[in-house]
Formats: structure tokens, C-alpha cells, sequence
């Protein structure tokens, strides 16, 4: 073999796709098309799985109406948050919400992003009051105020802390 001939390497096949991502998207694609029909054609700005469950990215004008219309849907009805949490990105804050239902057993994570200055989202406490801690614990940590909410104060750190430390500009030494 010469020095210039290469071993040809056998690329190997992609694995094919798994059926419960592929159920998700395709569940996701159905619960968009439910909210275009009845709200806007914009609220939902993008979809597919999280993991194995529907994921929808509801524009952040829409955030309250879309929780609120799941929730009270007699074909969605998402009664319960499981799990509310933010994450900083370089360019945006993103708020993400895992909501299910108790008696139909659907499970979906909506997801709502903000800039990062002004970082501002409406508050979902007038639809699920149990979210009070969580946006407050957002609004600590991160930086993201939660227009509407009842009580935003800090709920983890002094009221003197300066910054917010899940921030990727936050420097314990600038401070």
C-alpha cells in the first residue's frame, strides 16, 4: 500500500430514530396547531422533544394566555407544574416550565426567552399560584423579573446581595 492511500473508514449508519421522540414531535406539532387555531399563529415559535416528552418555545407576549388555555382545556387540561427553572444563555435567559396533567396524563415543557437586559417575563402566579417561590428563586438568581407577580423579592440571598449569581457576567469579585 503506498504512503498516499488512505484505508477507506466504514462510516457507520445513524441509529434509527426512537419512537417516543417521534411520538413527542409529533404530539408537540398537534398542541401547536391547537393554540395557532385558538390564540395566534405566532404564540408558538418553535416545537419538538424535550427528551421524550412535547416541547413548545411559546413566544414571551403569550407566555400567561398559552399556560392559561392549557390548563383550562378540557383536551390538555395541564393542571399541574412540575418543575419551573431558568438558564442563562450568552445571548437571551430562558424560563422553562414542565407542566402535566393529573386526571388525562399529558406532559409537556413550555419554554418562554427574554433578553437579557431588560430580562422580563410575565408571571404565571395568576394561573398557577404554586409558582410564586420558583419565579421568585428566577428572579433571585438570574435576574429575570416577573411582571405581575404579588411578591418578587429575593427568597435566597440578603436584599443587599448585589448581582445575581447564575448570571455569566456575575463576578464574586466585582462586587
Amino acid at each position: 500500500m503506498s504512503e498516499d492511500a488512505k484505508p477507506t473508514v466504514k462510516k457507520k449508519a445513524p441509529p434509527p430514530p426512537n419512537p417516543r421522540v417521534e411520538a413527542a414531535k409529533a404530539a408537540a406539532e398537534e398542541i401547536r396547531a391547537y393554540i395557532s387555531a385558538l390564540l395566534s399563529p405566532k404564540a408558538v415559535e418553535e416545537c419538538g422533544a424535550a427528551h421524550v416528552h412535547p416541547m413548545l418555545r411559546i413566544r414571551r407576549e403569550d407566555w400567561v394566555e398559552v399556560v392559561s388555555l392549557l390548563k383550562e382545556s378540557t383536551e390538555y387540561h395541564l393542571n399541574y407544574v412540575e418543575c419551573m427553572a431558568g438558564t442563562d444563555y450568552s445571548d437571551y435567559i430562558e424560563i422553562v416550565l414542565y407542566v402535566q396533567s393529573t386526571d388525562l396524563g399529558h406532559f409537556v415543557c413550555l419554554k418562554t426567552r427574554t433578553p437579557r437586559n431588560p430580562a422580563e417575563v410575565p408571571s404565571l402566579c395568576g394561573v398557577h399560584p404554586g409558582v410564586n417561590w420558583e419565579e421568585r428563586e428566577i428572579y433571585d438568581l438570574l435576574g429575570v423579573t416577573f411582571t405581575g407577580h404579588p411578591d418578587l423579592r429575593r427568597i435566597m440571598l440578603d436584599a443587599d446581595f448585589v448581582g445575581h449569581p447564575l448570571r455569566k457576567d456575575y463576578s464574586a469579585w466585582e462586587t
